[in-house]
């Protein structure tokens, strides 16, 4: 088992660790966070508590491999890797490395974290380590602009020899919010958009009794995560299935993930009631701001 913390000098030494075992990478939670929020990658799927939740739940079969970098002591740079088995169906032969997170665990955004400043050793070093590891380097659910991961890429081409390839595998829309009020949202869309929104909330109030609830308790969590799962499910059994919590460790790492949510604040898990019965249901993360 290797340390999670190696002691140095009070100097500039550059200290590279692969992190193999669940009992190192859980004490690292208060660190990770701190260089996440230090970093251009910040973003909920990149906490500790969204990938350790992941690690426990979803991992299946993966050998355990987080690179850490640290300066003087001081962490400046984490990749969050682990070895996949080979696999013939894939037609990969041979292990392979990719992000923790990766999968049906509804990861957006995934990247190595390093901290602001030390791009350049952070990636080298992280780049040195994973020559020696002799795996293919296999990276999704990065972000298309500009990620620590594509500068992590060119660092292996250009110094070490390697190739690269980059595909577009998915797109996540999103709308901005930052800054809106309700009415401000309302007025930044088009006018028969906005007419649409109006009248279908005018006529669900004046038809049925309406109640807009956020789950703010353990117990509200549970429940509320239980009804949007049935309503979930129910939705798309008309539409041949989904699989967001199609197995039971699915289900169990959304269980762990919106715990650790409520507990920091973050998680935003809403039930529309209509007439007193469940119609709807919204689960999200507001993180950073």
């Amino acid at each position: 088992m290797r340390p999670a913390f190696v002691e140095t000098p009070a100097d500039d030494t550059i200290v590279v660790q692969r992190i193999e075992d669940t009992a190192t990478f859980q004490t690292l939670r208060q660190e990770w966070n701190e260089l996440l929020q230090a970093s251009a990658s910040n973003c909920v799927f990149l906490t500790w508590e969204w990938l350790f939740a992941w690690w426990r739940n979803l991992s299946e079969g993966r050998r355990l491999s987080l690179i850490t970098v640290r300066r003087g002591g001081r962490l400046i740079a984490i990749a969050p890797l682990a070895v996949r088995p080979r696999s013939l169906s894939r037609l990969l032969p041979w292990p392979s490395l990719e992000f923790l997170g990766t999968g049906l665990a509804g990861s957006d955004y995934l990247d190595v974290i390093v901290r602001r400043g030390h791009e350049r050793e952070g990636l080298a070093a992280v780049a040195d380590a994973l020559a020696a590891a002799g795996a293919v380097l296999e990276l999704s659910h990065v972000p298309a602009n500009v990620s620590a991961a594509a500068q992590l890429a060119g660092d292996l081409a250009r110094r070490l020899g390697w190739s690269a390839s980059a595909s577009r595998i998915n797109v996540c829309p999103f709308i901005k919010l930052s800054g809106h009020s309700w009415p401000s949202y309302l007025a930044s869309l088009g006018s028969a958009h906005r007419y649409n929104v109006q009248r279908r909330l005018k006529n669900l109030t004046k038809q049925f009794g309406v109640s807009f609830e956020q789950a703010s308790s353990e117990e509200q969590r549970r429940e509320a995560l239980e009804l949007l799962i049935d309503l979930h499910n129910r939705r798309w059994s008309e539409r041949g299935g989904s699989q967001s919590f199609a197995t039971a460790a699915l289900r169990a790492f959304y269980d762990d993930v919106s715990r650790s949510g409520l507990e920091r604040g973050w998680l935003r898990l809403f039930i529309l009631r209509v007439d007193g019965r469940p119609a709807a249901a919204l689960h999200g993360y507001q993180y950073g701001g």
